[in-house]
């Protein structure tokens, strides 16, 4: 009668009493697969390459976008929140994407071989065109078989240094990246921390030799750092449940305490 309460998650530690009372039994992956090398989140904050055309798309979306693109403005005010966040994340994306490439490099003169994943398809095949020949693409557009056959050549072929993937598309149903390689990067994120956790047990599995490497680069002063602290939130509402411990938040998917203690470092915190 009185309408629904979005402001947050409550009776988490009701509803996991409940969960267990109704025959719920959980074992974590460190529990059953001990034997596993351990996994590491960093979070690199990245600088945008126009930070004054993001923070005007910020400050009056409508307006930037009717300039940019007047068609889809008019569509947008349907529902401005919705594809505010949508286009911030893409701009924040594209403005880093320099920095992004300058990185990657850097890794790739480190390790070898790096495993990326993002969400737009454009922000994928401009990093694949960047490394023209010596990449390999999963997304949607893969079919299955294709996909095994990018993993295959990116394990075995020398000359090929990068695997760029969907996070969606390249989070599940896919074996064999733990064999060729223990560093991933987001270069984009999702909205969950499922998908995230997918996607780092991609290398993060049975068969994998060394200590896996995961790294959150998050555009400085953009949309992403909210984002990360949207993820922390969820997942630490989704460990009270299922686990019954009360202030879980930062206990597994803490990108925003490290995006905080990363930024202080470099001097750039608040």
């Amino acid at each position: 009668f009185w309408g629904w309460d979005f402001s947050g998650a409550s009776h988490l530690h009701e509803i996991h009493l409940r969960l267990k009372a109704a025959g719920m039994i959980r074992r974590k992956k460190w529990q059953v697969l001990d034997q596993l090398p351990s996994l590491a989140r960093h979070v690199i904050p990245l600088p945008l390459s126009d930070d004054s055309k993001y923070k005007e798309a910020e400050a009056d979306f409508l307006k930037w976008l009717r300039q940019d693109h007047p068609q889809k403005a008019r569509r947008a005010a349907k529902a401005l929140a919705l594809t505010k966040s949508t286009y911030l994340k893409r701009l924040a994306a594209q403005l880093k994407m320099p920095a992004i490439l300058e990185w990657i490099e850097t890794i790739l003169e480190e390790e070898g071989k790096l495993a990326v994943f993002g969400v737009h398809t454009d922000i994928l095949l401009a990093i694949l065109k960047a490394w023209k020949g010596q990449a390999v693409l999963i997304n949607g557009s893969v079919r299955d078989r294709d996909r095994q056959a990018a993993v295959h050549r990116f394990g075995h072929d020398p000359k090929c240094r990068l695997m760029v993937g969907n996070i969606k598309a390249a989070g599940t149903g896919l074996d064999g990246l733990q064999r060729s390689c223990s560093v991933e990067a987001f270069v984009e994120l999702g909205w969950t921390p499922a998908e995230h956790g997918q996607v780092e047990g991609r290398l993060h599995r049975i068969g994998q030799k060394g200590k896996v490497k995961a790294y959150y680069l998050v555009g400085k002063g953009s949309i992403e750092e909210r984002i990360c602290a949207l993820l922390q939130e969820k997942q630490g509402a989704a460990e009270e449940v299922m686990d019954g411990r009360k202030g879980a938040v930062g206990k597994r998917l803490d990108l925003f305490d490290k995006l905080m203690k990363q930024m202080a470092k470099n001097g750039d915190g608040k």
